[in-house]
């Protein structure tokens, strides 16, 4: 419930950002993009780490599967 209010809240604030992108004062409108730019590069940075981690998770998985084989064939030895 608290996420779908954020969703909600989250997407109301980004249709005031860009609202605000096609105001006639500039010094709104460049305050609007620089705010939105900056929340660009931190999605960014998240989704990059989500898939760094996704990789070494995946390569963490593949090494304790070859270590269990080996130590199954080792016990069958």
């Amino acid at each position: 419930m608290l996420l779908g209010r954020l969703g909600a809240v989250a997407t109301s604030a980004v249709d005031a950002l860009h609202a605000a992108l096609q105001d006639g004062q500039p010094s709104l409108r460049v305050r609007a993009a620089d705010v939105l730019l900056a929340r660009l590069v931190a999605v960014k940075q998240v989704v990059e780490l989500e898939q760094r981690l996704a990789a070494l998770e995946a390569e963490l998985a593949e090494l304790r599967e070859a270590r269990d084989e080996g130590e199954d064939r080792a016990a069958a030895a």
